[in-house]
Formats: structure tokens, C-alpha cells, sequence
């Protein structure tokens, strides 16, 4: 199968319409077998093809899989056969955006496509967030995670303009995106949470929570207390991330009224009890804590005379 694989990769651009065309569909096919294995393969597969490809190829190959999703999606039947399906199109949706995220965007901003696949992947991501399976609820969030990361990437990089253009129509589901990772917040497994808090904190540097920014606040401290220690150190992220895309004169002069949404400014209404939580989920091991002890008493006593005197370099040929 392998062997197979990388021989079509190499010979697909060159390869006669009608077999690229049987090709292409029977790897779609492929995404929904019964083997986990061969759906990932599969996978895979459509994840360099994407990046290679012509766009028309790469879009047309998307829509193939997002019908999948759809169909899954709607089915009122969750059977096995149905779960493979749906495992494999959003195994290959999340490989797409993550190698071909530029495509994913440039194909929904332009005006000469009649397809916007934003449009038609994100709701149909939104929906899995609270479907049965976990696998399914972690690999939408991981996905919409994937796209909004990119609209922070583009804008620190400062193609505010293209970034404007080409993420205007993810923009709408912001909303109803943090709802669905606000639902999750209580999800029994750690990883769904870990994932839940990584995507509040890439929206945190997105400057896109607006009133939201109070209620994402009480979430985060819950989340900052969780029992396991991974979603609480990434729950602490958001805090960090909060502070350092804040300008200098949001610091100089805060607002701190309950009208302003200012970062810094909410911050100010929460800090007593953030504080306290915050060193509380402080943790340090035994090396830690005898160096953060030796480290004190060295300061008590001042520094050593050894620890002041300059050293002087000679060159090797020079003699005293």
C-alpha cells in the first residue's frame, strides 16, 4: 500500500485525467474503511495532494470530503460504519488545514470561486463539539483550533490587510466557536480540556473576545484550578498571553470600569482573586525548592568577594 502510495504521489500530476480523477475518488473511498490504518493512510494521502495540487484540484477534493462529513453529520444512525466515515473525513480535514491552511483561506476569500469552504467545513466542525464519540469532539476542536491559529500567525506577522481579506469569513463563527469550547470546559477527558483551553488562548491573541472578555475570565480560573496539571498549566497560558498583547499605555493608564473591555482593565476587577489561585497552583519539585533556599540565603548574606573580583585575561605568548 505504501509502495503504491508514494508511487502515485510522484506520477499523479503527469497521470491521464480519467485515472487522476479514479484515483482521487477512491482515496476519498478510502477515508472511510474499517481500518483505522488504511484511514490514515488515506489521510495522509489528501494532506500532500492538497499541498501539491492545483487549488482547483485541492478544492475539489475538500468538498468530496466535507459531503462525507455532511452526510455523517446528519445521519440519525451512528453506527460503526458511519463513526469510520466520519473519523477518516475529519482526520483528512484537520491534515488539510494544517498543510494547506493558505489554500483553505485563499479559496474562501476569492470572489471567483463560487465555494466557500470555510463556510461549509466550520458549522459542520461546530456540531461535532458535542457529539458521543471523543475522538470526534477533540479532532473538530483541534481543527478550528488549526484555522483561528492561522489568523493570529498572519496578523503578529503583519499582513494585516491579507489577513482581513482571506479570514473575514471564519470571523462570523468567533461566537458561536468559544460557546462550543465553553461547553466542553467540563469534559471528563483532560485532553478535550487541554484542547478547549489552547484554543481560548489562541483566540486571546487574536484580540477577538470583545464583551465576551469577563465571562472567558470566570472560565479560565476555573479552569486554571483543574486536576490535571497539563489544562491547568495551558489555562495559565491565557493569563500570560492576556498581559503581553496588552500595549504600554493600557498598563500606564488603566480604565477600570465595568464598561471598558480593555484587557487590562477587566484584569483589574479579577487580580484579587487571581493572585491567591495563582500562587496556589504554584508547583516546584525538591531541586527547585533547595535551589530557590540556597538562592535566598546567598542574597541574605550578600555577594561574595570571589563573586566581585574582575577577572583579567592575558594572551598565552604574555609572561608576568
Amino acid at each position: 500500500g505504501f509502495i503504491i502510495k508514494n508511487y502515485i504521489l510522484v506520477n499523479l500530476k503527469s497521470m491521464p485525467t480519467q485515472l487522476k480523477s479514479f484515483v482521487l475518488s477512491e482515496t476519498v473511498h478510502a477515508l472511510c474503511d474499517n481500518q483505522a490504518t488504511i484511514r490514515k493512510t488515506a489521510s495522509n494521502y489528501v494532506g500532500k495532494i492538497s499541498r501539491t495540487e492545483s487549488v482547483d484540484v485541492t478544492i475539489e477534493l475538500i468538498l468530496k470530503i466535507v459531503n462525507i462529513l455532511h452526510e455523517c453529520v446528519q445521519s440519525t444512525d451512528q453506527n460503526a460504519q458511519v463513526l469510520c466515515a466520519l473519523d477518516g473525513s475529519l482526520s483528512a480535514i484537520k491534515i488539510i488545514c494544517e498543510d494547506a491552511t493558505q489554500r483553505v483561506y485563499d479559496s474562501s476569500s476569492n470572489s471567483g470561486n463560487s465555494v466557500n469552504l470555510i463556510e461549509k467545513m466550520v458549522p459542520l466542525l461546530l456540531r461535532c463539539f458535542q457529539h458521543g464519540e471523543s475522538n470526534v469532539r477533540l479532532q473538530s476542536i483541534d481543527t478550528l483550533n488549526i484555522l483561528f491559529a492561522y489568523v493570529n500567525c498572519n496578523s503578529s506577522n503583519g499582513n494585516s490587510n491579507s489577513v482581513a481579506n482571506n479570514t473575514s469569513s471564519i470571523l462570523q463563527y468567533v461566537e458561536p466557536y468559544l460557546q462550543g469550547l465553553g461547553a466542553l470546559g467540563g469534559d471528563p477527558l483532560p485532553t478535550i480540556r487541554y484542547a478547549v483551553c489552547h484554543g481560548i488562548v489562541i483566540i486571546t491573541t487574536t484580540d477577538l473576545f470583545g464583551a465576551m472578555l469577563p465571562n472567558i475570565m470566570e472560565f479560565m480560573m476555573i479552569a486554571t484550578q483543574d486536576s490535571d496539571d497539563d489544562v491547568s498549566m495551558e489555562a495559565c497560558e491565557f493569563w500570560l498571553c492576556l498581559l503581553d498583547h496588552q500595549s504600554d499605555d493600557d498598563f500606564e493608564k488603566p480604565q477600570v470600569t465595568q464598561q471598558n473591555t480593555n484587557g487590562i482593565s477587566i484584569l483589574y476587577h479579577y487580580l484579587h482573586r487571581l493572585i491567591p489561585l495563582l500562587i496556589s497552583r504554584m508547583k516546584l519539585d525538591e531541586i527547585k525548592v533547595q535551589q530557590e533556599r540556597e538562592n535566598e540565603a546567598a542574597e541574605a548574606v550578600g555577594e561574595k568577594e570571589v563573586d566581585m573580583k574582575p577577572m583579567h585575561y592575558r594572551s598565552k605568548g604574555v609572561e608576568d
